[in-house]
């Protein structure tokens, strides 16, 4: 794909996709109540479609209307053991969640595997604390997928674990393997990661608690049912927010989007560097929902980020990463080695793509180091078949003086299926 550089300014109104990450979890969470619950406006993606089928693998009866699935589920302890392998694709959220929610099963064979990027990353860090507390669970050697999982008659206990890193997937994985287990559990966090899980389980009725970074999960009965709808992706929205600062003079409004604080970091962060950014909140059960103003800004500083912040803005560098490239002065992002690890290894995609295009930049094992500003120039954008690099750097091309090719452009379905629709509405 060709993509024109010099975007001249705009002013507009957009929506984004629902949000990946509660799509995810309302459909795992709705199979494991008994009774019919309803997803309103769920992200229909690659990544979130692996999750539904395994859903109806485990037994769990969807029913599909326009912009609603219904799922009347199997309650958190009956799961119909599946006749063929669940696949996950590329989502590391699937295998990782549901991991947690199959090691306690007490009979069956579950075996999970997904596309090649999946089998490569790393699953040591669930493996490890579900087999602490019993899980049968087996890998591949260097702990990667396929995973097969068998049913342990006497169920799992209880764990206190302190997490090597802050994860949500992780974090998320032990919480549902904890709702089945034979005694409480305290999952300890180095930093504060996105909370989808522990604010939905809580609004569901299930007791768990969080204190400071300590979350305490006690065994639980099924699931109550409900009816919620999905609020719109921030993750996805970032890539609209940073090509509306980075215009002087461009105005955006982006509707209906999830502001839980842990899940809009890179605002705090475009904020510190000087965006101008307005939230406006509309509802705040189970996550605060509103909208997000945002207005062309002159000039940026650069900024530092520190480990302590990467989990809140972990789907984001990609595109912070751009907007370091044209603020003033020398950015630095530290503790995020996590990145090496996910659908590609960004941190490298990201150097490569920003030197490419003619941007001052440093790769380290964690991180790098982008000095700026620099004039953006057109490049032939390698995406890894990686949704986040690929959005990121279109819109680095828009920004660009002259033509840019990208060449696979179809890898952003994995979250943002109308992506390069939602650019030409501006």
């Amino acid at each position: 794909m060709k993509i024109s550089g010099k975007l001249k300014k705009f002013s507009s109104e957009i929506s984004v996709p629902s949000d990946k990450s509660i799509t995810h979890r309302l459909f795992i969470f709705a199979l494991s109540s008994k009774k019919e619950s309803v997803i309103r406006n769920p992200l229909l993606g690659a990544d979130t479609l692996s999750t539904l089928t395994i859903v109806e693998q485990l037994g769990g009866k969807v029913e599909r209307q326009e912009k609603i699935i219904i799922i009347k589920g199997k309650g958190l302890r009956d799961f119909d053991e599946p006749t063929d392998i669940l696949n996950c694709g590329n989502s590391g959220t699937t295998i990782r969640l549901f991991s947690g929610l199959l090691a306690s099963e007490r009979k069956g064979l579950f075996i999970l595997t997904g596309d090649n990027s999946l089998r490569n990353r790393p699953m040591g860090r669930i493996i490890r604390p579900l087999s602490i507390m019993g899980a049968n669970i087996f890998s591949r050697k260097n702990f990667l997928a396929p995973l097969a999982i068998v049913g342990n008659k006497s169920g799992l206990n209880g764990i206190n674990y302190e997490m090597p890193i802050s994860s949500a997937q992780l974090k998320s994985c032990l919480i549902l393997a904890g709702l089945k287990a034979n005694s409480d559990s305290i999952i300890v966090e180095p930093f504060p990661s996105r909370d989808h899980t522990e604010l939905i389980l809580s609004y569901l009725g299930i007791n768990i608690k969080k204190i400071n970074n300590s979350i305490y999960v006690y065994p639980s009965e099924d699931l109550n049912p409900f009816d919620l709808t999905v609020p719109g992706d921030p993750s996805s929205a970032a890539f609209f927010v940073v090509l509306a600062i980075l215009i002087p003079g461009s105005k955006l409004l982006v509707r209906e989007v999830c502001l839980n604080p842990l899940r809009i970091g890179y605002i705090e962060v475009l904020k510190r560097m000087g965006a101008k950014i307005t939230l406006e909140y509309s509802s705040f059960s189970p996550e605060p929902i509103g909208n997000i103003f945002v207005e062309g800004t002159e000039k940026l500083t650069a900024t530092n980020i520190f480990p302590e912040e990467v989990p809140k803005i972990i789907d984001e560098i990609p595109i912070i990463s751009i907007a370091m490239a044209l603020a003033e002065g020398k950015s630095e992002i530290s503790g995020a080695f996590d990145l090496r690890k996910k659908e590609s290894d960004r941190i490298n995609a990201i150097c490569f793509n920003l030197k490419n295009m003619g941007i001052k930049v440093t790769e380290k094992e964690d991180g790098f180091i982008v000095e700026g500003p620099n004039e953006i120039r057109s490049s032939n954008i390698k995406t890894f078949d990686d949704h986040r690099i690929a959005m990121a750097f279109t819109i680095a091309a828009l920004l660009a003086d002259g033509e840019s090719q990208i060449d696979n452009p179809s890898c952003c379905s994995i979250s943002f299926p109308d992506f390069y629709d939602k650019l030409k509405e501006l």
